[in-house]
């Protein structure tokens, strides 16, 4: 007798086609539900990172945030601010201020103003940490004289204030910007790198023609080192511009008072 190959039952490749496509559908599901996460945006401490507890970098979008700030001087009055809108923060003896947001769609600036409640903010008590004068022969490209000086002031902030001069009216502008201590350490890391400490020891220097230049900087033993493009070594003009650019770089539009 002739035997008949094996047939497959048509009900079996339904039932195989409705299973293949329900485990694909749950593997879609899955994939829905923890595939695709939100997306995370960073959070500015405005140099003060290290002051919170718990602080990181970046959030998801949705996250209920939770941070304590502990840096706490007696005697002060300090206000929290998230994107210029205030938070009221918990306080709690043991630990310091809890501050709670559930963080936005967006980056976001966390702002800590620290004020001393007993002394008046006084501008003589900012100590200038480095002073950096620019002055260019021909006034005909509109620069002529240009002074950044970068200040520490009370309550652990620092400022760097921007003067413009210009020569064809003579007349002078100055702007101001909150900056953070990375900038003191950014431009202090220049000066260290260009050895500018040593300038002044030089056997022999060159001068920069067409410009002046004079930096004067804070040094560890509490005394001010000055240096001038008049009396500089190979490459010094390079060294002044790489320390420019690194002010530069904190005089933005955020940053402005």
């Amino acid at each position: 007798m002739k035997k008949h190959p094996h047939k497959k039952h048509p009900h079996n490749n339904k039932r195989l086609t409705v299973f293949t496509l329900a485990l694909l559908a749950g593997g879609l599901l899955v994939f829905g539900l923890f595939g695709c996460g939100k997306a995370a945006y960073a959070v500015d401490y405005r140099g003060q990172k290290d002051a919170y507890q718990n602080a990181r970098d970046t959030y998801k979008a949705g996250e209920e945030i939770r941070l304590i700030y502990s840096a706490i001087a007696t005697d002060t009055d300090y206000s929290f601010y998230l994107d210029g809108e205030k938070l009221n923060p918990e306080y709690d003896e043991s630990k310091g201020f809890i501050l709670r947001f559930t963080m936005p769609a967006h980056n976001v600036r966390l702002e800590c103003q620290a004020v001393n409640s007993m002394e008046d903010d006084d501008e003589s008590k900012d100590e200038m940490l480095l002073d950096l004068y620019t002055s260019t022969v021909a006034a005909a490209d509109g620069g002529d004289c240009r002074e950044l000086v970068l200040y520490a002031c009370p309550n652990h902030k620092w400022k760097l204030i921007v003067y413009r001069q210009d020569a064809e009216d003579d007349t002078e502008s100055s702007t101001t910007y909150t900056v953070p201590y990375l900038a003191v350490d950014r431009c202090f890391a220049v000066i260290d790198e260009e050895k500018m400490r040593s300038w002044n020891d030089l056997e022999s220097a060159e001068s920069e023609e067409g410009a002046i230049t004079v930096c004067k900087f804070l040094d560890t033993n509490g005394e001010y080192v000055r240096v001038t493009s008049e009396a500089m070594p190979d490459g010094g003009a390079q060294s002044f511009a790489r320390l420019r650019e690194a002010l530069l770089s904190y005089a933005t539009e955020e940053n402005k008072e």
